[in-house]
């Protein structure tokens, strides 16, 4: 499950949880600082900060670059001489040049040092 996707049902789960004490829309709650809020000022901030993490994961990034380790019974070996590819936000296994973004978490690679 994606971080975004986790975030979305953590939305879900407030707004329920809220509605299920009987709270509307329009009703005021007091958060930790003393401040009345409304459930859709609470809904309109938790949005803004998913739409700042989609906006971020279009900005590229350059995969990491590594060599896989392996425990053995004689301590680590490398699995692969060759370095392999890592999403930089998620570490999945990314295949470069061919995957623009990552499969897993959606973050835009940068594969413009590669051959």
């Amino acid at each position: 499950m994606t971080k975004t996707s986790e975030f979305a049902r953590a939305l879900e789960n407030a707004i329920d949880e809220l509605k299920e004490k009987g709270y509307t829309d329009d009703d005021v709650i007091l958060d930790c600082e003393g401040n009345e809020i409304t459930q859709n000022e609470i809904v309109c901030s938790l949005l803004a900060e998913q739409v700042v993490e989609a906006l971020e994961k279009q900005i590229p990034r350059k995969p990491i670059t590594r060599n896989e380790l392996v425990k053995t019974e004689r301590g680590y070996a490398l699995l692969d001489e060759n370095e392999q590819e890592y999403c930089p936000v998620c570490n999945y296994f990314v295949q470069p040049p061919c995957e623009r973004y990552c499969s897993h978490c959606g973050q835009a690679l940068d594969w413009s040092d590669t051959e």
